[in-house]
């Protein structure tokens, strides 16, 4: 079942939501996590340098678990509880 609607008009066709989808099935829910950190505080946090952050994140997609939210500027925020979420993650592999 598709989500869109075909229509053929003389400049072309036009994809448009279908009759039973509303406005609010295209927002995304709301993340429960606080994200406001900038790259730079994030790497402050984490006793490293920023590049090093963001090299990690081109390479990988997030910098060792830690999963940032991209902004249309193309700048990243870091989550507030990244810390915890390292210590967490540190803590449940065993690793020292």
């Amino acid at each position: 079942m598709t989500n869109f609607t075909t229509r053929d008009l003389s400049r072309g066709t036009v994809r448009e939501p279908a009759a039973s989808m509303n406005r609010e099935s295209f927002v995304a829910a709301p993340s429960p996590r606080s994200y406001s950190l900038s790259t730079k505080e994030f790497a402050d946090l984490n006793l490293v340098k920023a590049q090093t952050v963001l090299k990690q994140h081109s390479t990988t997609g997030s910098y060792f678990g830690v999963r940032p939210l991209p902004l249309p500027n193309r700048k990243l925020l870091w989550p507030d509880d990244s810390i915890q979420q390292l210590l967490a993650e540190k803590l449940q592999t065993g690793s020292k």
